[in-house]
């Protein structure tokens, strides 16, 4: 078939919507669909499809859209990732990653995300929180939540996971956990329950250290982000010694510069003073 497009200025994006249309027009997620169920044993088939339909969102992000029309695929891949992390001795278990990494890579869409938490996927891993042995199920646990808290519907419904900032804080992956609580901030909406939770507001300022700039950073915008917009936030900062901490780390900048950290403690100083 034929497909016609209007030129959006771009030839980059004009291809890409009509190699989607082509995509669709084949079928293609409907025939991966059908290649999951006939190979749902056969781990080598199903690595395959989850690499070759994360290449493809990436390259052309309209197929999350197709994907998301035939709810069928995305529900077998989501049912899968639950099975890699369920159980510790399990077929799957070797795709865990590349099931992990492919919803992360989807959850750029609100939609994408909205079937993620609407399938209660999210909702079984507060029980990560008993399972020490096993850090690094938290760790993928963590990033996809993250990546979903970039979209304003992966932001509210983090804080209907029943314990979730308590078990954020005990996390070992603090520079994640300061990205995904970063992300919350970001919604002036949620400043009220997250302000309640006293302990998170020790942990931002407990990021703030000089050795460690990148984590730093993400912690200053946290304070940041609070602040700006809440007297009440601003109030609970300074009640727990942020200017303390603030004031340390502007004395040791003046020996040990670091442009970054730098840029980030002015800008926040302009609204903590």
């Amino acid at each position: 078939a034929v497909v016609s497009t209007q030129s959006t200025g771009c030839g980059c994006v004009d291809n890409n919507f009509t190699a989607a249309v082509r995509l669709s027009d084949l079928d293609v997620i409907k025939t991966l669909d059908e290649m999951w169920v006939h190979y749902c044993n056969n781990i080598v088939v199903l690595n395959f499809v989850v690499k070759l339909i994360s290449l493809l969102t990436q390259v052309m992000p309209l197929v999350i859209k197709m994907l998301l029309n035939n709810k069928s695929l995305l529900s077998r891949i989501i049912e899968t990732a639950q099975k890699s992390v369920r159980f510790s001795k399990h077929p799957i278990t070797p795709l865990r990653d590349v099931l992990f990494d492919f919803l992360c890579i989807i959850s750029t869409s609100g939609d994408a995300v909205s079937q993620i938490w609407k399938s209660g996927f999210m909702s079984n891993f507060p029980k990560l929180e008993k399972q020490k042995a096993e850090p690094e199920k938290l760790g993928l646990w963590l990033k996809l939540v993250t990546h979903g808290t970039y979209t304003s519907f992966g932001q509210k419904m983090v804080l209907t996971i029943p314990n979730i900032l308590d078990i954020l804080l005990e996390s070992p992956h603090k520079y994640n956990v300061l990205i995904l609580v970063r992300n919350l901030v970001f919604n002036v909406k949620l400043h009220p329950k997250l302000l309640t939770h006293t302990s998170l507001i020790d942990f931002v300022l407990s990021s703030i250290v000089l050795e460690k700039p990148k984590q730093t950073v993400i912690a200053l915008q946290v304070v940041l982000y609070f602040i700006k917009f809440s007297t009440k936030a601003k109030s609970i900062f300074r009640t727990k010694g942020a200017g303390q901490v603030l004031g340390k780390l502007e004395l040791q900048l003046k020996n040990k510069p670091n442009e970054d950290i730098l840029a980030d403690l002015e800008q926040l100083l302009l609204v903590y003073n």
